[in-house]
């Protein structure tokens, strides 16, 4: 495995830290004036009104990208042609089933458009497209995140909707299931 692969492996694992260490300090904040304070101050600072969670949808989108995006992309770009298949069709079988053990992709609704969305690797795809061509619509609760293939003549985009939380919740079985992938027979993620 590349350097640049486990530096990519490295940077989404952090940004899946940073996300859950926010969550705990966001639980104690009630508790810990200190810490309130601190990020009052802070928000001031940023001259931001208010602060209602630590984390929030920004969070869970660059996440999202970091995994579902870049380091799908690095993963993919190292393992080089595969015989029988694509680089595409070789991460998605390598890493789709480890993504289906652990995600229910029943939560994610879709909207519109012509795609089939009932095969999980179809959905995954069309996520890390609308992210990677920024067709998101960020609302209170949720994403609405569009495709549309002109290559294949799709004539109008695919759009599916999430919870916010759910997107988190892919990622975070996508990080794993990178993990099973790039090292097979490791132990101690939450599947």
């Amino acid at each position: 495995m590349s350097q640049q692969v486990k530096n990519a492996f490295a940077e989404a694992k952090l940004s899946h830290f940073n996300i859950v260490l926010l969550s705990e300090i966001q639980k104690h904040r009630p508790d810990n004036a200190p810490l309130e304070q601190l990020i009052d101050q802070m928000r001031n600072r940023a001259q931001l009104s208010e602060i209602r969670s630590l984390v929030n949808q920004a969070h869970i989108l660059g996440h999202a990208y970091m995994c579902l995006v870049w380091l799908r992309e690095v993963v993919m770009a190292s393992s080089g042609p595969k015989k029988g298949g694509s680089q595409h069709a070789f991460v998605d079988k390598q890493v789709l089933p480890g993504v289906q053990r652990r995600f229910d992709f029943s939560g994610i609704k879709k909207l519109s458009g012509p795609r089939d969305l009932s095969d999980p690797g179809q959905m995954l795809i069309l996520i890390r497209n609308g992210l990677s061509h920024a067709r998101v619509e960020i609302t209170e609760t949720t994403f609405v995140i569009s495709d549309q293939n002109v290559q294949r003549k799709e004539t109008v985009p695919t759009s599916v909707e999430l919870a916010w939380p759910t997107l988190g919740k892919l990622c975070d079985a996508f990080l794993f299931a990178v993990s099973d992938y790039l090292f097979p027979g490791a132990t101690g993620d939450a599947k």
